[in-house]
């Protein structure tokens, strides 16, 4: 079960800004996956982040 204050987040990998700025938020990083980007029309490698939820539920949302 997923807490009501939990948030999951990511980026495309080749976007670090945003990293820094859910680092400065208290997100932490917990692993990477693919995911289908329409804007690029490609499947991206992303880096996905927690902040109070489990880091299975952030690598399993909106990718594989």
């Amino acid at each position: 079960e997923i807490p009501a204050d939990a948030f999951i987040s990511g980026h495309v990998f080749d976007n670090a800004s945003s990293g820094r700025v859910l680092k400065k938020l208290g997100f932490k990083k917990v692993g990477e996956n693919m995911m289908y980007l329409l804007a690029r029309d490609t499947e991206v490698r992303t880096v996905r982040y927690a902040l109070n939820a489990p880091a299975e539920a952030a690598l399993h949302v909106c990718g594989r």
